[in-house]
């Protein structure tokens, strides 16, 4: 049963040294590989050799050795999260532009109209505004299901 869990903690601590020595490295270059190990060492030693403000600077230093690891695993998640949502933001402000042009659209093809009971010829001016209609309506239709 101890096999299993010296197994277990060396997984464990390997784990996290791999991902230590992997965000030490992104900070201060090849050096880092060093850093990480020699911060799980001080903190190992603090916990482990006794009194209160020892084992209180363990783990600080045990908080040190956490954070890089934690960093450089959920780096990547907050930035899709980032992208994702700056994305949404660009697909609203292009629907809200889009939305805004139908309606300028709208407008301008009530006034055709309306000129047009007193007047002939405006049929080819109606048509355009409406073919103009319509492809605002489709690019709100594309930006609805992105």
């Amino acid at each position: 049963m101890r096999f299993l869990a010296v197994l277990t903690i060396i997984g464990c601590v390997g784990t996290v040294q791999w991902h230590s020595a992997l965000w030490w490295w992104d900070q201060v270059g090849p050096v880092g590989i060093g850093w990480s190990i020699v911060l799980e060492l001080v903190a190992l030693w603090f916990w482990y050799s006794g009194g209160a403000w020892l084992r209180s600077v363990g783990a600080v230093a045990s908080l040190v050795v956490l954070l890089g690891p934690l960093h450089h695993v959920t780096a990547p998640l907050w930035q899709h999260s980032n992208t994702v949502a700056t994305r949404v933001e660009v697909v609203q402000q292009k629907l809200n532009s889009v939305q805004q042009e139908i309606e300028a659209q709208r407008k301008t093809l009530q006034g055709y109209r309306e000129r047009s009971e007193d007047r002939i010829g405006w049929r080819d001016v109606q048509e355009k505004a409406s073919q103009r209609l319509a492809e605002l309506r489709e690019k709100q239709r594309r930006l609805l299901e992105k």
